[in-house]
């Protein structure tokens, strides 16, 4: 893990980097921690077991990975408008590596949807 954390810096700068290229705002306060909380956000509404985000997360007992993450998917029922459209996106992009357009938003990037709706809220 020290070496990941040692390297993180770097990573981040990267992706900042290509996330620039692609006319997306960059990564600003992200920790190692956070990254990993928001994957096994990401994968249990995706529909992943507890047993299989707690193995690729390296947490030992998936049953804190049930009660933590999997416990937390009605957020999905809060959203609206383009905010579930954003929402449901990602998460098809993610169960499937890409998005019909036809089925989705105007765009086949999750993040593009993302930020599409971020820049609706600072206007």
């Amino acid at each position: 893990m020290r070496n990941a954390e040692a390297r993180f810096p770097e990573i981040i700068r990267k992706a900042n980097v290509a996330l620039g290229e692609e006319g997306i705002a960059p990564i600003e306060h992200v920790t190692p921690h956070g990254l990993r909380r928001t994957y096994a956000d990401f994968r249990a509404d995706c529909g992943d077991s507890a047993e299989r985000i707690a193995r690729q997360g390296g947490w030992e007992d998936p049953r804190f990975v049930f009660q933590v993450y999997q416990g937390r998917r009605k957020r999905r029922e809060k959203l609206s408008g383009r905010y579930l459209v954003a929402f449901d996106a990602a998460v098809e992009w993610g169960r499937i590596g890409r998005n019909r357009q036809e089925d989705g938003p105007a765009t086949n990037n999750p993040a593009e949807a993302l930020q599409s709706v971020s820049q609706e809220l600072a206007a």
